[in-house]
């Protein structure tokens, strides 16, 4: 899987991508600490792991409608 975390201002936005959840965490965190605006974060992945993912994730917004309202608050 990809991470790429794009933030700053609109029309002179930064990117920085990982290979791994740990490091998207750790830069996440930076830019958060460093009162980063507009911060995004995608993740890339294709194939049958995809489709697994996407999946996993439906089943848990299913299972898990208060955290659903907790996360739409961020």
């Amino acid at each position: 899987m990809a991470y790429v975390i794009t933030y700053g201002p609109l029309g002179h936005e930064l990117e920085a991508s990982c290979e791994t959840a740990t490091q998207a965490v750790s830069i996440l965190t930076d830019l958060v600490q460093r009162s980063e605006k507009a911060i995004m974060v995608s993740m890339h992945e294709t194939g049958a792991f995809a489709l697994d993912l996407l999946r996993t994730l439906a089943d848990h917004e299913q299972s898990d409608a208060p955290a659903q309202d907790r996360l739409a608050a961020l």
